[in-house]
């Protein structure tokens, strides 16, 4: 709730398989990605919701 994964229409149970444009297959992907990115990013967010490939995106912020 209230935060820009929630804000892009992602849910619990959702499963991010892309990230940025690339491949995402766990949550080391998805560090070594954000690491490139800045806040204020827009990214584009891939996943795959009851068996259904979804597309979102997502604007960054700082943590």
């Amino acid at each position: 709730p209230d935060s820009p994964a929630a804000d892009s229409g992602l849910k619990e149970g959702d499963i991010i398989i892309g990230l940025a444009g690339e491949p995402v297959k766990g949550l080391k992907d998805v560090s070594a990605i954000l690491k490139k990115l800045k806040p204020g990013d827009t990214v584009s967010i891939t996943f795959r919701r009851q068996g259904e490939i979804k597309t979102t995106s997502a604007r960054l912020v700082e943590r």
